[in-house]
């Protein structure tokens, strides 16, 4: 080997030398740098990886270390909300109620009608109509009753007091000519009432 070595021009030992350099560079490149490039950006990759696990899983702890307190006002919301309307009733009972109160501030019943279900809503004037959600119901109750303007407005009050949510949706009334303190008071009350589910 020494032999060919020795017989070879200064130019082709030259090239060999350039050769066999490029030949150590190329296998230094595939042999040992490009593994740990790959190792590098192949752990860089599972590193970014699980930060953004991480990442995830801090949230995650947060909102479950948090989850007491939104518990707590999903708890106040669900109060405010079933303080705000009375809960769902049937018709019988909401009529003797009704009934009941009338009497109680010495009325005459005359007429009491009722009719329940879902209800458009406007909530402004010119606004789009919006639909009662599912768990609010509606109950209309006309009532015609006779007796004096005190004995009315007290009624008025004690079934307001005594059923949330109710608003009076029209109202009027009309003098007996017969009798000066009789008066027929013609009444449309409604009242939303939230059904627990």
């Amino acid at each position: 080997m020494k032999e060919i070595f020795q017989s070879m021009s200064k130019r082709e030992k030259i090239m060999l030398y350039v050769l066999l350099c490029f030949l150590l560079i190329m296998g230094g490149w595939f042999g040992l740098i490009k593994p740990q490039l790959d190792g590098y950006q192949k752990n860089k990759d599972t590193i970014a990886k699980r930060n953004v696990e991480l990442t995830e899983l801090q949230s995650k702890l947060q909102l479950y270390q948090n989850a007491s307190a939104q518990l707590s006002v999903q708890q106040n919301n669900h109060k405010q909300l079933t303080q705000r309307y009375y809960k769902k009733t049937s018709n019988a009972n909401l009529s003797k109620t009704i009934t009941t109160e009338i009497q109680n501030c010495q009325l005459t019943p005359v007429s009491l009608n009722m009719t329940s279900g879902q209800k458009q809503t406007n909530d402004q004037e010119g606004s789009e109509q919006t639909t009662l959600p599912k768990n609010i119901t509606l109950s209309t109750v006309s009532i015609i009753c006779d007796g004096d303007s005190k004995s009315y407005l007290k009624f008025i009050d004690q079934i307001r007091s005594r059923i949330k949510s109710t608003y009076i949706s029209s109202f009027s009334y009309s003098v007996d000519n017969d009798s000066t303190s009789s008066v027929r008071f013609n009444t449309v009350l409604e009242i939303y009432m939230l059904n627990e589910e």
